[in-house]
Order: structure tokens, then sequence, then C-alpha cells
């Protein structure tokens, strides 16, 4: 299960996707503490995907 579950994002550029996911993350941390929810600690190392579409 993903550290902060329900918080997604998405962009037309990588650099937008990066952008748009901090604002979300920060969002969602905000959201937790102003209910008084505890804020997930991650745990284990980033994973990169790489994918390819089709043109």
């Amino acid at each position: 299960m993903p550290p902060l579950p329900g918080c997604f994002t998405q962009g037309r550029t990588v650099g937008k996707c990066r952008e748009r996911a901090a604002e979300a993350i920060a969002v969602r941390i905000a959201g937790l503490e102003a209910d008084g929810e505890p804020v997930p600690e991650e745990f284990g190392a980033p994973q990169t995907l790489t994918v390819t579409v089709a043109a």
C-alpha cells in the first residue's frame, strides 16, 4: 500500500507531473494534520518505472 493512499496526480510533462505531485503530497499531508490523523512514514526505497508508449 502506498504511504499516502488516494494521493495521485498527472501532467503533460515530467516537470508538470513533479510539480503537481509535490502539491498533491503537501495538500494530503495538510489534510491529515488538520484532521488530527497521523502522517504515514515512507518505508523502503522509491521505485522508478519507465513506460514506452506507442505514438
